[in-house]
């Protein structure tokens, strides 16, 4: 008799454990798909060209020079290096800066310096190269 009891209870621990199994395994499939259609979305996203784009993110005048903060993003999924970005007041100075690389989906700080007060300064990107 006690032997009866024992394949009872081993049996009913076996058929709680079954729907879990079922519950752990379909979570694991779920992480699998999701980790595919990433793969796969990110493979299809590098084929996109450099899409820069330049905004001014900060000003400070320390010594009789204004620096222009800036920060070039690319939006697009290829990287871009030799970027060029270039700044003009509305007096008509300009201002350079070069930046090595700018990988796909990121950005890059940069500064531009003038003399004195310029004003408002325009920036934008003048021209890239690919690697």
């Amino acid at each position: 008799m006690p032997q009866g009891k024992a394949k009872t209870a081993a049996t009913s621990g076996s058929q709680r454990r079954a729907p879990l199994t079922w519950i752990v395994s379909g979570l694991g499939l779920l992480v699998i798909a999701a980790a595919i259609v990433i793969v796969a979305l990110d493979a299809t996203d590098r084929a996109t060209p450099p899409d820069l784009r330049v905004s001014q993110t900060g000003r400070t005048t320390t010594a009789g020079v204004t620096r222009v903060e800036i920060e070039v993003r690319n939006l697009g999924g290829q990287a871009a290096s030799a970027v060029e970005v270039a700044g003009t007041t509305a007096s008509g100075e300009t201002g350079q800066v070069s930046l090595d690389y700018v990988a796909g989906r990121s950005h890059r700080e940069a500064t531009l310096a003038f003399p004195g007060d310029p004003g408002p300064v325009s920036v934008s990107v003048t021209g890239w190269t690919k690697p």
